[in-house]
C-alpha cells in the first residue's frame, strides 16, 4: 500500500477536521492548537476535537496524547475527541463515560487489557461491526481510562440526538 505524502495527509486531516467540526457546528482553532487553544476543532462548550490521519492505515492511540486533548477538553468543560482516520474509515474515540453520558447503552467489544497505548488497525476494526464499538483501556500503569472507539457516522447521530 502507497503511503500518502506529508502534505496531502495534513490538508486531507485538515479538510476532514473541517467537515466534522462544521457538521457539529463548531470551528476549527487556529494554527491547529499551536497557541494557546488546544486541540484541532471546537463545538465551544460541547466537543474539544484532535484529529489524526496517519499515512498508513494504521495508528496508535498514547495515553500522553489522550491526555493532552482531555486536560485541555475538560478546562473548558467539554467533551474530549479523538478523529482517527484510517484510509476511508473514520473513527471517533471519547471517554466511555461520556457516551454514556449522551444516553448510549450499547455493549462494545472489549479488545484490550490496558497498556500505555492502543494501536488501531483495519484488523483491530474488522471486529466490529457498523453501529458497533469498539472498547479500549488505556493509561499509564496507575490511572486507566475506559474509552470508546466508534465509527464517525455513528458518533454524529449520537451528537444531533443531544
Amino acid at each position: 500500500m502507497k503511503k500518502l505524502s506529508a502534505k496531502r495527509t495534513q490538508r486531507a486531516s485538515l479538510r476532514a477536521t473541517k467537515n466534522l467540526v462544521e457538521e457539529l457546528g463548531g470551528r476549527l482553532v487556529p494554527g491547529s492548537g499551536s497557541g494557546l487553544e488546544k486541540g484541532d476543532g471546537r463545538v465551544d462548550g460541547r466537543f474539544r476535537i484532535e484529529t489524526k490521519r496517519p499515512p498508513t492505515r494504521k495508528y496508535r492511540l498514547t495515553y500522553k496524547e489522550w491526555m493532552k486533548v482531555r486536560d485541555a477538553a475538560l478546562r473548558a468543560n467539554e467533551v474530549p475527541i479523538f478523529h482517527i482516520m484510517l484510509g476511508a474509515v473514520e473513527l471517533i474515540v471519547l471517554r466511555e463515560a461520556d457516551y454514556e453520558g449522551f444516553g448510549g447503552t450499547e455493549e462494545g467489544y472489549d479488545l484490550s487489557n490496558g497498556s500505555t497505548s492502543f494501536l488501531f488497525t483495519e484488523q483491530s476494526l474488522a471486529a466490529v461491526p457498523y453501529g458497533g464499538h469498539l472498547n479500549v483501556w488505556i493509561g499509564d500503569g496507575k490511572t486507566f481510562f475506559e474509552l470508546r472507539a466508534m465509527y464517525r457516522s455513528d458518533f454524529i447521530k449520537l451528537a444531533e440526538a443531544q
